[in-house]
């Protein structure tokens, strides 16, 4: 190598040989990988992370956070970090959106966000955050689950256990259990890696956007398309209502040369009618409008009974279902 990182890090020699497990848990760091292959761009791939919001100088509020990347494209997207400026190492660095939790694919209850385990001049806090507690990975499904439940205050969110699931090699669930006093809002957000069209006449197909990718927000969907491949977001509540809604964040460093840059973002938003609420998002490839409409029709989330969630959608590929039991401390998937 040629730079100075080559002499803080030399480069290994080890001969790298893919692994026989491709998704993995990383214990210590409550971070886990979903895959079903390392090299075939056609297939999804998940990152999950949990955590503890304990690092005053570098830490992002994200515990519960995921991205998912298809044909190379962050479809759900992490928003990186910004470059350097002069309040990023302080405390304000939580106003930003990369590095505050309303930057993140989070859920929120009456816009309450997550909250640092340190500030300056103030005592730690202790079991700021949240850890994976259940892992599984075989040729067929991967599982994680979340519980980001103390990364926020308490005020307005009282639980929340995040269930991602992973169809190999294309087809993924996301299960949110949210508890909250009845009347809440509860909205879960997405950062698509797409674009939205720049016109309503580009909404209606009649136009793309400058990068050539764009989301179209449909009656009860979302279509993500990059690359000519398309993913379609498709929300559910379980005995309840759910309205798609998109907005903005403003993105200004404070650097010389800076310009205010829009950061798009979706929500999944319902209102709270008992102390849980069930929240679904699915994510399945389509072809076309008409093909995502008739796998709309057959989505679905029911309740036989007090202890057991059932999700099920049918697609080209074929019929999924996935089944939830409620144990101790809330739903969990059963194989």
């Amino acid at each position: 190598g040629s730079t100075p990182f080559d002499i803080l890090w030399p480069r290994a020699s080890v001969k790298p040989v893919e692994p026989d497990q491709k998704s993995k848990l990383f214990k210590s760091i409550n971070w886990a990988i979903l895959r079903s292959d390392f090299l075939d761009p056609a297939s999804f791939t998940i990152a999950c992370k949990a955590g503890y919001n304990d690092d005053p100088h570098h830490g992002h509020f994200d515990c519960g956070q995921f991205t998912l990347t298809w044909y190379g494209v962050p479809f759900i997207r992490d928003l990186g970090r910004i470059r350097y400026d002069e309040l990023y190492f302080n405390e304000e660095r939580w106003a930003y959106p990369q590095a505050s939790s309303e930057g993140h694919n989070l859920v929120f209850v009456n816009g309450e966000q997550q909250m640092p385990a340190k500030l300056k001049d103030q005592p730690w806090k202790d079991g700021i955050g949240g850890e994976i507690l259940d892992f599984r990975t075989s040729a067929k499904r991967d599982y994680v689950l979340m519980d980001p439940t103390h990364a926020y205050p308490g005020k307005e969110l009282k639980k929340w256990r995040r269930n991602i699931v992973l169809e190999k090699p294309t087809v993924a669930v996301v299960v949110d259990e949210v508890s909250a006093h009845p009347g809440s809002t509860i909205a879960v957000r997405f950062f698509p890696g797409v674009t939205p069209p720049a016109s309503r006449a580009a909404r209606q197909g009649r136009e793309t956007s400058r990068e050539g990718t764009q989301y179209r927000i449909g009656a009860n969907y979302v279509i993500l398309s990059a690359q000519r491949h398309s993913l379609a977001l498709i929300p559910l509540v379980l005995d309840n209502s759910c309205a798609i809604r998109e907005d903005k964040l403003a993105d200004l460093p404070v650097t010389e040369d800076a310009r205010l840059n829009w950061i798009p973002y979706l929500e999944m938003v319902t209102t709270a009618k008992s102390n849980t609420s069930i929240v679904v998002t699915l994510f399945v490839p389509v072809n076309d409008e008409k093909e995502i409409e008739a796998i709309v029709r057959t989505a679905s989330v029911v309740q036989s009974n007090d202890n057991h969630i059932e999700v099920g959608v049918e697609t080209p590929a074929g019929k999924y279902k996935w089944s939830f039991e409620k144990e101790k401390d809330g739903l969990v998937l059963k194989d």
